[in-house]
């Protein structure tokens, strides 16, 4: 994959992308709670409020740790587009479907794997916490789930 891969076409409302709210701040001080919720950056766009999308299915998925916490990084299935979410919470590895910071409810489609649109949108959500791919490893369902146990 190209270092400066072009973004994907929008579907009819415009979105693109969607991003993962933190309140983690990069090193240039800025948190995503700064971004206005229209538009991140770089074609990345927010995504539904959970009111309209509690939950979604993600294929060609994979689990990254970042800093403290865990993102799902895949394709969104239902609307068509890559997907970044907001912080797991707790993961349910026999329903292979997990919960996030915001809410919304994540099932796992398929083995995990590789999208390009989600790594995409991943590399957009980590220059904006000023992090990079040296500060990421992936991690298996199951791995994720028992480091998640308080």
């Amino acid at each position: 994959m190209p270092d400066d891969p072009q973004p994907p076409k929008a579907d009819k409302s415009g979105r693109r992308n969607k991003h993962a709210r933190s309140t983690e701040r990069s090193e240039t001080g800025h948190s995503l709670d700064d971004v206005p919720v229209e538009v991140a950056a770089g074609g990345v766009w927010a995504a539904r409020p959970i009111s309209d999308q509690p939950g979604l299915r993600l294929a060609r998925w994979q689990i990254y740790a970042v800093q403290q916490i865990f993102v799902f990084v895949g394709y969104n299935l239902d609307d068509r587009e890559g997907r970044v979410s907001s912080a797991i919470q707790s993961l349910d590895v026999t329903a292979r479907r997990g919960v996030t910071e915001s809410g919304r409810v994540y099932e796992l489609v398929g083995e995990p794997g590789r999208d390009g649109d989600g790594e995409w949108v991943f590399s957009v959500w980590l220059r904006m916490f000023g992090t990079g791919r040296s500060d990421v490893r992936a991690v298996s369902l199951e791995e994720a789930a028992r480091m998640l146990v308080p």
